[in-house]
């Protein structure tokens, strides 16, 4: 029974995985995140070369 119902709830995430990728490959959430990472490596690489 156990078994059947986690089976269930995977079906149900491998149906909703096309929906995330469309959220996360969105403009303002790439632009977003590329801020992050920018912030993050600011002061240890050089942007500018």
């Amino acid at each position: 029974m156990k078994a059947d119902k986690l089976k269930k709830e995977l079906l149900k995430l491998e149906e909703l995985a096309p929906c995330y990728l469309y959220i996360s490959t969105s403009d303002s959430v790439l632009e977003d995140r590329i801020e992050s990472v920018k912030k993050f490596l600011k002061g240890k690489i050089n942007f500018d070369t």
